[in-house]
């Protein structure tokens, strides 16, 4: 495996540790620190790992705003691609995170969505959720 695939293997098993009846705030500070340490998505697959963390049926001890932070701080392309693999999930499981995601992208750079989202279906869906 290689070095993204390890940090995106831990970001899913920190964050499926979230998503468990037994999960304790010592859990949500790992990953905390954990995501907080990458400083921003080196690679499309940790971007995608950091993106498929977002879903409003679990409580994730505050841990997605350090996630979005360091979206924030990556690069537009490799968050583009990595929402377009993400973007329909996270219409359905998380809407309002998806809004903030994208209007994070669209404040830094405001032809995000033309610019970084590769396909027809991923832009409508993008400009659907910012309304």
């Amino acid at each position: 495996m290689n070095y993204d695939g390890s940090i995106a293997e831990r970001i899913k098993m920190l964050s499926d540790a979230l998503k468990t009846p037994h999960a304790d705030h010592e859990t949500a500070l790992a990953f905390h620190y954990f995501v907080l340490e990458l400083g921003k998505a080196e690679s499309e697959e940790i971007a995608t790992a950091l993106l498929s963390t977002f879903d409003d049926e679990f409580d994730d001890g505050g841990v997605q705003e350090v996630v979005l932070a360091v979206l924030a701080e990556s690069d537009p392309g490799v968050v583009g691609v990595s929402l377009c693999s993400e973007i329909e999930r996270m219409a359905k499981s998380s809407p309002q995170w998806l809004e903030v995601i994208l209007t994070d992208q669209i404040r830094e750079n405001p032809s995000f969505i033309e610019n970084h989202l590769q396909s027809d279906k991923c832009r409508s869906i993008a400009r659907r959720c910012i309304g």
